[in-house]
C-alpha cells in the first residue's frame, strides 16, 4: 500500500521511499520503473538527501535508527518536506534495541501526527493469518472452523531428517527462511546460514515459506509462544520467528526439530475439529 501511495503521488510530488532494511533486487527494479520516485536504504539517509523530497514514505519505521527519524522530522519541521508517511508494525521488531527505541510511540507524541490502522494483513490469505495468530497464542483461536490445508506441520527427530524435509519443500518452490545468526557466538542456527535470514527478508513476501523450530522454543503456561535467549542477546528469537512466518502469502510449512511438546501443540491447531460438526 505504501508503494502504491508513492506511485500515486509521483505525478505531482518528488517522492522518496525509505526502506528500513537491506535493499532487494525488487527495490532496485522499482527504482528503474517508477518516475519521480526514489527507493533508498535507511543507511543512506542524510539531511541534504531528504531535503530534496517533498514527500517521504518510510517502510518498516519500527526499525529506523533514531538519527534517521530525527533527520526526516527536521526536514518536515523546516518546511522542506511537505508530507511524511510512516508505515510500521511494532509486532515486527527484531531486537531489544528496536523495542526500546519504540519509534511508533515517538511519532504518536507529535501533536499533528495521525495514526490509521489496517485491520489485518492485506496480502496474506486468511488461513495463513489465522494459523499464525493461533500459533503465537494458543488461546487466540479462529471464530469459525478452518481446515488449514495450506499449513503443513511436520516433525524431524534430528537435523538430517529436517534437511531432507526442507530440501523436498524447496524443490516444490518454498522459500526457506532461517533466523539471523549471531556474529559472535555459534549456535544451531548456523547450520542453516546458507539460507536467507530474518533481516534479509525485511519488506519482502513469498508465496510459500518453510521454517524450522527447535528446542529454543516453548509455550508458556498461558499458551504464549516463547523462546530462549538468542546467541546475540539483542535479538528476540520469538520476533525473528514471527518475521519469518509472516513472509508467507499462500502456504506455510513448519518443521519442528526434536521438540515433541511443541509439535503436539502446533499439530493440535491444524487438526482441531469443529465441535458443531
Amino acid at each position: 500500500m505504501l508503494y502504491d501511495l508513492a506511485k500515486s503521488l509521483a505525478p505531482k510530488e518528488h517522492v522518496c521511499i525509505i526502506h528500513s532494511g537491506m535493499l532487494s533486487q525488487g527495490h532496485i527494479y522499482l527504482n528503474t520503473m517508477m518516475d519521480n520516485v526514489s527507493v533508498i536504504g535507511a543507511k543512506s539517509i542524510s539531511k541534504d538527501l531528504i531535503e530534496n523530497f517533498s514527500v517521504v514514505c518510510v517502510d518498516e519505521t519500527q526499525r529506523l535508527y533514531t538519527e534517521g527519524l530525527d533527520i526526516i522530522l527536521e526536514s518536515f519541521n523546516n518546511g522542506n518536506t511537505n508530507t511524511c508517511i510512516f508505515s510500521y508494525d511494532f509486532a515486527q521488531v527484531l531486537s531489544k534495541t528496536e523495542y526500546n527505541r519504540n519509534n511508533p510511540k515517538k511519532l504518536n507524541e507529535i501533536q499533528i501526527f495521525q495514526e490509521r490502522k489496517l485491520t489485518e494483513k492485506i496480502r496474506t490469505n486468511k488461513e495463513v493469518f489465522s494459523f499464525i495468530r493461533n500459533m503465537m497464542n494458543l488461546n487466540d483461536k479462529a471464530k469459525a472452523y478452518i481446515k488449514y490445508d495450506n499449513i503443513d506441520v511436520l516433525y524431524a527427530k534430528n537435523v538430517k531428517e529436517a534437511d531432507t524435509i526442507s530440501e523436498y519443500y524447496r524443490k516444490k518452490g518454498y522459500e526457506f527462511i532461517t533466523f539471523t545468526p549471531s556474529k559472535f557466538v555459534s549456535n544451531s542456527v548456523d547450520h542453516y546460514a546458507e539460507n536467507i535470514n530474518s533481516h534479509q527478508v525485511i519488506g519482502q513476501e513469498f508465496d510459500n515459506v518453510i521454517v524450522i523450530l527447535d528446542k529454543n522454543f516453548r509455550y508458556s503456561t498461558e499458551g504464549i509462544l516463547q523462546a530462549y535467549e538468542h546467541p546475540n542477546p539483542d535479538y528476540l528469537f520469538s520476533r525473528l520467528f514471527y518475521q519469518n512466518i509472516t513472509r508467507a502469502r499462500q502456504k506455510l510449512c513448519i518443521i519442528v526439530l526434536d521438540n515433541i511438546d511443541l509439535f503436539t501443540k502446533l499439530l493440535s491447531i491444524k487438526v482441531e475439529i469443529d465441535e458443531d460438526l
